[in-house]
């Protein structure tokens, strides 16, 4: 029991000088932290301390500085009349010096092209001519959706069918139906015309947005004498493609997946499958009293049970007397058109068939070509010959050759397309817009000449008037510089000195 008393001692003595020397660990450790924490303030003090010190004197050295310059500048400019005058002078050759290069807004530049072909969007809120009439057409070839009704005396011999009918209603259901109209007589007059092609920006239900048409892909090929072009409609957000849009695949993905920095990625011209199916334009056909042959493809007629089949080309041919010579088109997005003109009139070097003063935006005069079995695009310039003009200046653009615009708004109007047959055969294009700068060169990235004006050019002034303006101001101010903020030799000199020998 005494070594049991004695253990239970000693333990309870070991307790308390182990929880003593806790304590005093702990009192240490919060001693040290606030040395260590009393020492960073301190230091960080310190330095924040001379910091605020250099920086007050940096200061007061400026405020100093500008005190002594500025009654410096008094004395030795202001109270004296010939150096004001001077200074007056210095002011307002520097102004105008700087002026003349800073770029005010834009100017307004012009251009004739001859080019292979041109895309555009036409930038109209109501309806819009694009072709004016044209009499005589040897074939008229429509690719898109269409629904259309015939009427007349139906001859066929690959379809007897038809041989009984009065009235067809063709449904061009596809994305590649086509339909083809042609004189059967081809050696005589065509009596088909293209009376009017009136293009209608379409606005959805559910937007306030006015959809506009893009003119793509407009060429003539002189070999063929033909005209032809793509119309589709321009979606300006994802939500305006996804209200167009009607392919229930393609409408399962995001649609702002298809707009790369505000632009569609997808072409419906090149790929029809992704139609938009919405009317676009207005179309009146003539198609006269004469025999006309039509041709069609992947196009139903529910009279007859013929019904179109992506699989089957389901190719079709008969000849029709028409009992009524107008019919209307409304096309839809997208539909290509190839329209072989009448042989042109040897005393005509322009056909002026495509309308004129149409307002438009992003105007390209190029086109994209396809290397290698990678299926990758690049552009490549459909300019033939040209010249542009700014202010005073132009520019040669040769074939080949790259128009490069800077920004907004660029080409505004295109005053003239008119059909060159002779050579160089294509388009000429007449067109005015606003830009700051023009450039031009073989690769888009590197363009080798510009015409860049400066502000002063536009108030009506010719070059050799800027160059000895600008000769003028840089006199000016190299002769006063020295003259107001260099001392001269005499000025220096001792006061007291010069007293002293006046009074010698």
């Amino acid at each position: 029991m005494q070594k049991l008393a004695i253990f239970s001692r000693k333990f309870k003595q070991n307790i308390k000088r182990a929880g003593l020397n806790i304590i005093g660990f702990f009192v240490n450790a919060v001693k040290e932290l606030r040395k260590i924490t009393v020492r960073i303030f301190t230091d960080i003090s310190q330095r924040m301390g001379f910091l605020i010190n250099s920086f007050r004197e940096i200061l007061s050295s400026l405020w100093k500085l500008s005190k002594r310059f500025l009654l410096s500048f008094y004395k030795n400019i202001l109270r004296k009349r010939e150096k004001f005058v001077a200074l007056i002078f210095l002011t307002l050759a520097s102004v105008i010096l700087g002026s003349i290069f800073y770029p005010f807004g834009k100017y307004v530049f012009e251009g004739n092209f001859i080019v292979e072909e041109l895309s555009f969007i036409v930038n109209s809120q109501g309806h819009q001519r694009l072709i004016n009439p044209i009499l005589g057409l040897k074939t008229f070839d429509l690719t898109g959706q269409q629904t259309l009704t015939l009427r007349g005396k139906f001859t066929s011999k690959t379809e007897p069918k038809f041989n009984q009918k009065q009235k067809i209603t063709l449904n061009l259901d596809r994305p590649h139906s086509r339909l083809v109209i042609s004189p059967v007589n081809k050696n005589q007059p065509s009596s088909i015309e293209l009376t009017q092609l009136k293009l209608i920006p379409f606005k959805p239900e559910k937007t306030q947005n006015i959809l506009p048409v893009n003119v793509q892909s407009f060429n003539y090929n002189s070999q063929l004498n033909q005209l032809s072009f793509c119309l589709k409609l321009v979606p300006n957000t994802s939500d305006d493609l996804q209200y167009l849009l009607k392919n229930d695949d393609f409408n399962n993905e995001n649609p702002s997946d298809l707009f790369n920095q505000g632009n569609l990625s997808i072409d419906v011209c090149q790929n029809p499958d992704l139609s938009t199916y919405q009317p676009l334009a207005n179309l009146e056909l003539k198609l006269g009293q004469e025999p006309i042959k039509i041709s069609l493809e992947q196009v139903s007629i529910p009279e007859l049970g013929i019904k179109s089949t992506p699989d089957n080309p389901n190719l079709i041919d008969f000849t029709l007397i028409p009992e009524s010579d107008q019919r209307e088109f409304i096309l839809t997005s997208p539909s290509s058109l190839i329209i072989t003109l009448p042989p042109p009139e040897t005393d005509n070097k322009f056909l002026r068939w495509i309308q004129g003063n149409l307002d438009v935006k992003q105007v390209k005069f190029t086109k994209n070509e396809i290397l290698g079995d990678n299926q990758d695009q690049f552009p490549s310039s459909t300019i033939v010959s040209g010249e542009i003009l700014m202010t005073d200046k132009s520019l040669e653009i040769k074939q080949n050759q790259f128009l490069l615009i800077s920004g907004q708004p660029g080409i505004q109007r295109l005053r003239s397309i008119e059909i060159k047959p002779e050579s160089p055969p294509g388009l000429q294009v007449r067109f005015v817009g606003k830009d700051n700068q023009v450039e031009v060169g073989l690769d888009p990235e590197f363009p080798v000449r510009k015409i860049k004006p400066i502000w002063i050019s536009s108030l009506g002034f010719s070059s050799d008037f800027i160059v000895a303006l600008l000769s003028f101001c840089a006199t000016i101010i190299g002769v006063l510089l020295p003259y107001l903020f260099i001392s001269s030799p005499a000025s220096n000199s001792d006061p007291n000195r010069n007293n002293n020998e006046d009074v010698s």
